[in-house]
């Protein structure tokens, strides 16, 4: 009977042994709070926020904000051009294409090329004046003159132009008055139908596309120029078919200031 009861009591210990720890691990000890750190209950009050409030109310005052909204800035600013003056000025050179608009003309005289350099003052308004010097020269395949001859002109100009639009691509109109000076060069002979020289008046008509953009300025022109009192084909032809209207087509490049 003893070799029982001493047989129970080392298995009771045992279990005490081995349960003792697991208990140990599953206990968790009261965590003792400290006064100084502020509880989250203690973060709002009740004045601050009222749960019978109703915040959907627009008779309801909004709350003052310290640190208001700031709209963040955008990554991709205007382009802010800045000139030295409101109305924009303008200088440009460039050249193109020129050619005679009459059919006796054209069969003495080769398609050739012209350029110029031209003033601007407008270019942010509706109504600009250009101011330009204008040069074309043309190869001569006629009797009467050397190889290498050719018609040069060089003459000047003054237009009124018309801006339809203030954009950066801006398509424009042009007329005015210009007079120009033709002259055949490099021949040593002229038995020709052509003088040695002439004097015109011309009235360019004209119409183009303008760009813009941080001070660089380009724009591409189709030109149309009526000529009067031109002489340069000699008297004894007897051809009045003749005239020195011309036609151009070019580009310029130039700055804005």
């Amino acid at each position: 009977m003893k070799q029982y009861k001493l047989l129970g009591l080392m298995v009771a210990i045992g279990m005490l042994l081995v349960a003792g720890p697991v208990a140990a691990q599953d206990y968790d000890p009261p965590i003792q709070e400290d006064p100084s750190i502020q509880q989250p209950n203690d973060l709002m009050e009740d004045d601050e926020f009222d749960l019978e409030r109703d915040y959907a109310d627009p008779n309801v005052e909004p709350m003052a904000i310290d640190d208001p909204y700031m709209e963040p800035d955008p990554l991709v600013t205007p382009n802010q051009d800045s000139t030295l003056t409101p109305f924009g000025m303008g200088l440009t050179v460039g050249g193109g294409v020129v050619g005679f608009t009459n059919s006796n003309m054209r069969d003495n005289l080769h398609t050739g090329g012209g350029w110029e350099a031209r003033a601007t003052f407008g270019t942010k308004t509706p109504l600009a004046l250009e101011a330009a010097y204008v040069g074309t020269a043309n190869r001569l395949d006629t009797f009467g003159v050397d190889d290498n001859a050719a018609l040069v002109s060089n003459g000047a100009e003054a237009n009124l132009r018309l801006n339809l639009t203030n954009t950066a691509i801006k398509p424009y109109l042009v007329a005015g008055a210009g007079w120009k000076h033709y002259a055949v060069s490099n021949t040593d002979v002229n038995t020709s139908s052509l003088e040695d020289s002439d004097n015109v008046l011309e009235v360019p008509l004209g119409v183009g596309l303008g760009y813009s953009f941080n001070g660089f300025i380009a724009d591409v022109r189709g030109t149309y120029r009526p000529a009067f009192d031109d002489d340069l084909i000699r008297s004894d032809i007897g051809n009045d078919d003749t005239g020195l209207d011309t036609w151009k087509v070019g580009a310029n490049i130039g700055f804005e200031f």
